[in-house]
């Protein structure tokens, strides 16, 4: 048993983890990557994604640029922080 409880291979746990850490490592995403990444459904992301300026075409294919997205989040801020009205 790993550290995880599950009674896989040390081989296979690394073997998971590494898949789930290199989905996200591109610059570029897909629809279904990008949805995934943000925890939004893939309407909603493509819209979100949209007004934020993250779409990249090249030719018909559409991707959505990792850092575009990653600085509108930061943007929004700690969902922690008191709001001052």
């Amino acid at each position: 048993m790993n550290y995880t409880g599950a009674n896989i291979s040390v081989e296979e746990e690394k073997r998971i983890i590494f898949e789930a850490h290199s989905r996200y490592s591109g610059r570029l995403f897909d629809l279904q990557t990008a949805a995934d990444y943000i925890g939004l459904g893939r309407t909603r992301a493509r819209e979100w994604l949209t007004s934020i300026g993250a779409v990249r075409k090249f030719g018909s294919r559409v991707l959505f640029d990792r850092t575009v997205i990653d600085s509108a989040l930061d943007a929004l801020g700690d969902v922690n922080e008191e709001k001052v009205v």
